[in-house]
């Protein structure tokens, strides 16, 4: 979906405005909160959808999770990733099921599917459907010039664009084929955190041989909480 008749992303809309307007101000403090909405659906929000987000993230903060808390949070990613993994749509209450009836779940048998829910709210349609994308937030594993770093992001469309990144930088450690990786598609490319700020990809060929030589990628899960 392209973010507005002009502006093929959000990036390039960023680039082009008056960063010190009262307009830009606006959109971008609402993009934050809506990342997979286009310029047009930003601009026409109303003061009531603004409110209700605003309340649920000052509720929603991730460092602050009970170890409760946490595990609903988890379970809620787990079954989205799952369910996106099916050709099929599928329901929230059937992954639900499935995935606490595993073997592997078991310290997931005092989950509330009610809870769960309420956690990754934004992920599953009026229908109780599995959606192709979220809003929801995810802190993950990146990369900075001085190794590995966590940030905060927005939406599974950030959390898959930084995925397919550590395949690549893993796909060069394990191959030693930098050609070959995948790593070229990230030159020059960035992704906006939760505050607004430019996270850089890091592809530099010898940063990465220090990054891989100290075990800095060397880890199995993307998410760091």
């Amino acid at each position: 979906m392209r973010f507005s008749h002009k502006y093929y992303t959000y990036a390039d809309w960023y680039r082009k405005q008056n960063k010190n307007s009262n307009y830009f101000k606006k959109i971008s403090e609402r993009y934050k909160l809506f990342p997979n909405m286009n310029l047009q659906q930003l601009t026409l929000l109303t003061k009531a959808e603004m409110y209700d987000t605003r309340k649920w993230e000052k509720r929603f903060e991730l460092s602050t999770l009970t170890p409760s808390g946490r595990k609903h949070y988890q379970l809620g990613l787990k079954i989205l990733a799952e369910a996106r993994k099916l050709d099929d749509t599928v329901s929230f209450d059937d992954m639900f099921t499935n995935i606490k009836s595993k073997s592997y779940a078991y310290e997931f048998r005092y989950i509330q599917k009610s809870r769960v829910a309420e956690f990754i709210a934004s992920g599953i349609d009026e229908y109780g459907y599995i959606k192709a994308d979220d809003n929801i937030i995810r802190i993950m594993n990146f990369a900075n010039k001085n190794g590995r770093t966590v940030i905060t992001i927005k939406g599974n469309k950030r959390a898959h664009h930084i995925s397919r990144y550590w395949h690549a930088v893993k796909k060069y450690r394990d191959t030693g084929d930098y050609a070959n990786s995948g790593l070229d598609v990230y030159k020059g490319q960035y992704l906006l955190d939760v505050h607004g700020n430019k996270r850089y990809f890091i592809t530099d060929k010898n940063l990465l041989d220090r990054f891989i030589e100290f075990g800095e990628v060397d880890f199995y899960d993307i998410y760091a909480e």
